[in-house]
């Protein structure tokens, strides 16, 4: 991992908090439970405090959420990739073999697939590459 920007850190402490109250309030809107939400809010300020508080521990915080959050980023980028390759890749190359389409160019009577491409003839050319 990337060590952290001095923007990513600061902002860091304030998108915990406000995830950890966001949770606080779907815990008393499902809920209804003082205590549950109340220790959620109690835990949003402390994290806030101490990781505001005790610039030392900032990365070792981040270390912390990015440890647990790896599960749930993990199981979401397989389920997406999951998702494009048989809802949209598999769908569409089961259709060119059914059609018996090609998405290459050349035609099926040819005896290779070989094309000629014009090079530039003047040797110096090789030396500019942009």
């Amino acid at each position: 991992m990337k060590p952290p920007t001095a923007s990513q850190q600061r902002y860091f402490g304030i998108a915990i908090a406000a995830a950890l109250s966001m949770l606080a309030w779907i815990a008393w809107r499902a809920v209804a439970s003082p205590l549950l939400s109340g220790g959620l809010v109690a835990a949003a300020l402390l994290v806030a405090l101490v990781y505001y508080l005790v610039p030392a521990s900032q990365p070792k915080w981040m270390a912390f959420f990015h440890a647990i959050t790896f599960p749930i980023r993990w199981t979401a980028t397989m389920l997406v990739l999951a998702i494009v390759y048989y809802g949209v890749v598999t769908p569409v190359s089961i259709w060119f073999r059914v059609t018996g389409k090609s998405i290459r160019k050349n035609a099926s009577d040819s005896k290779t697939n070989w094309r000629s491409i014009d090079l530039p003839s003047d040797p110096q050319s090789y030396f500019r590459t942009f």
